[in-house]
């Protein structure tokens, strides 16, 4: 069976702290994670993904996340050729809510997409998100794929640094 291919797409704004939790999620599944490691940019990758997880950056107003968020070109543009391709409006999770404490992830289901300004590649547009559909990131995954079988991996990634401490 082929392992199911979840892209990542990140805003460069998003919070590194953000980003290392949704990889950590994202992780705990057996999964193939495709990101955007730099150089030419093509859809390719993320068109030969069966899910996409964006997430946007969180910080500017953390009230309105839930309800709406601000993207850049980049998240605007691979959103809309993800749904051009995908026939589940499912497969994609906007991350709109991240509780710092219980390091909890929400994503919103897409009301719509609505496109602020042309020629700013940075608020390029605005995601309104559908108040009474959302999930959780882990909790969804979990429920669609089931758990990560190769637990291995990921203890030897954990105890992989040591610290040794040399006295003279």
């Amino acid at each position: 069976m082929m392992k199911s291919k979840i892209y990542f797409a990140k805003s460069n704004k998003a919070n590194p702290d953000h980003i290392i939790l949704v990889r950590e999620i994202l992780a705990r599944f057996d999964v193939e994670v495709v990101e955007y490691k730099g150089g030419t940019y093509s859809h390719k990758p993320l068109l030969e993904c069966d899910m996409l997880v964006v997430l946007p950056d969180l910080t500017e107003d953390e009230d309105l996340n839930e309800s709406e968020v601000a993207i850049g070109k980049g998240l605007h543009d691979q959103i809309s050729a993800f749904q051009s391709v995908s026939k589940n409006k499912c497969d994609l999770f906007v991350i709109n809510y991240i509780h710092e404490g219980t390091k909890e992830v929400g994503y919103g289901d897409v009301e719509d997409i609505d496109c602020t300004d042309e020629d700013d590649y940075v608020n390029y547009s605005v995601i309104i998100f559908d108040e009474l559909a959302h999930g959780q990131l882990g909790q969804t995954l979990e429920n669609r794929l089931g758990f990560n079988t190769s637990t291995s991996t990921s203890r030897i990634n954990k105890s992989r640094y040591k610290y040794l401490i040399v006295g003279k």
